[in-house]
């Protein structure tokens, strides 16, 4: 049972279905202003979630759904039920209407508000409307493991700090990693937010995860990694090193590596788009993605695999079958969400697509690459099978 007290300990959600109650009902919010003498900031920030004096959401919300003739039961318990949903958040941090999603999408505006206040949506539905957020569609469900990523400069979506770190992250810029017996650097694009773990890790750790805007994901062994370099958009080129001024800037959204797999079965394969899982536009998009970065059949499947990069400069490249039972990916889960590295093991195993089981010596790895998308389904399916 709900009463307006408890609905300010879920003003966001109480916010998202009062947008969605609202647009079914084909009401302003000038009529909703006029009617409970409530100014129309004050509106927005209700709808918003964003007030944090608990008297003033109280005052404001009893008007709110007096006028409306509802409860906060009948808000709360007829529609569909409080869920880690980020869709709203996220698009009041890009700045874009709903209407804007829906046209994108190719869905009406009020099924854009129903997926933001619970309803489960079809997977091409979330693929189109990642895409127009320049997301993934973990992070807009809120299921995911690593830090939220949206495809843009931080400068460009956040008016200050606080807000960036609330709502998570776009480009910030590169890590450089010159690992042991190499004389060259690898270059990644992070967001800001990888940045500070990074220096948190470092702190605590000889192991770090990081997780990367292009679809890499990575495990050090600081012991065997001469040098790191943290270079944000705005820095000159390090004339020291082998920095390379095309190197990838984490435009590309998490989305289409969602998509992947399934854009080569059509693309590639000869299997009818599913309609349930791409849209013609959203397999539009990857089509005109894939060509324009040279991505065959052949790069694609390389992309999903995992490379272990030794200290003494050897690099091994192999077919990844991500597995929670694995223990590199439950060790990277763990290290990343502890940042704790005492009990890490030092042999660790995976698999390969094969059914090999292949056992790495972490004493004598500087780097192992992986694939981000895929090793946090891994993880994600572990969870859901605890």
């Amino acid at each position: 049972m709900f009463d307006y007290d408890a609905l300010f300990d879920v003003r966001s959600n109480v916010g998202i279905k009062l947008e969605a109650l609202l647009a079914e009902r084909n009401y302003t919010k000038a009529q909703l202003c006029k009617e409970t003498g409530v100014s129309r900031p004050t509106i927005d920030k209700v709808l918003a979630g964003t007030i944090t004096s608990k008297a003033n959401f109280v005052r404001h919300i009893r008007k709110i759904l007096e006028c409306l003739r509802i409860t906060p039961d009948m808000l709360m318990g007829n529609r569909p039920s409080i869920t880690r949903n980020q869709l709203h958040a996220i698009r009041k941090t890009m700045r874009v209407k709903v209407e804007d999603i829906a046209e994108f999408a190719g869905v009406p505006a009020e099924r854009v508000l129903a997926i933001e206040s619970g309803e489960e949506p079809r997977i091409a539905e979330l693929r189109d409307i990642a895409l127009f957020l320049a997301t993934g569609t973990r992070s807009i469900m809120g299921d995911g493991i690593f830090d939220d990523q949206i495809a843009r400069l931080d400068d460009l979506l956040f008016e200050n700090e606080e807000e960036r770190i609330s709502k998570g992250c776009g480009f910030w810029g590169h890590i450089g990693i010159l690992p042991s017996g190499s004389t060259e650097y690898l270059w990644f694009p992070i967001s800001a937010n990888t940045r500070e773990k990074v220096y948190r890790q470092m702190e605590c750790m000889d192991r770090l995860i990081v997780p990367c805007m292009n679809n890499k994901l990575l495990y050090l062994n600081l012991k065997n990694v001469k040098q790191i370099l943290l270079l944000d958009d705005a820095c000159d080129e390090p004339g020291f090193t082998n920095w390379d001024a095309g190197v990838d800037c984490g435009e590309i959204p998490q989305v289409i590596y969602e998509a992947l797999d399934d854009y080569l079965n059509c693309s590639e394969y000869g299997e009818e788009r599913d309609p349930d899982l791409m849209s013609e536009n959203f397999m539009e998009v990857m089509k005109r993605i894939a060509d324009k970065k040279g991505w065959t059949a052949n790069v694609i499947e390389e992309m999903q695999q995992i490379t272990l990069r030794y200290k003494d400069g050897m690099t091994t490249c192999t077919d990844f079958e991500p597995d929670v039972d694995s223990s590199l990916v439950s060790e990277i889960e763990r290290l990343y969400n502890f940042d704790n590295d005492e009990y890490a093991d030092n042999m660790l195993y995976y698999s390969d697509l094969n059914g090999a089981e292949i056992i790495v010596n972490m004493r004598e790895i500087s780097l192992i690459e992986l694939p981000l998308i895929k090793t946090e389904d891994a993880i994600c399916a572990g969870f859901l099978d605890e």
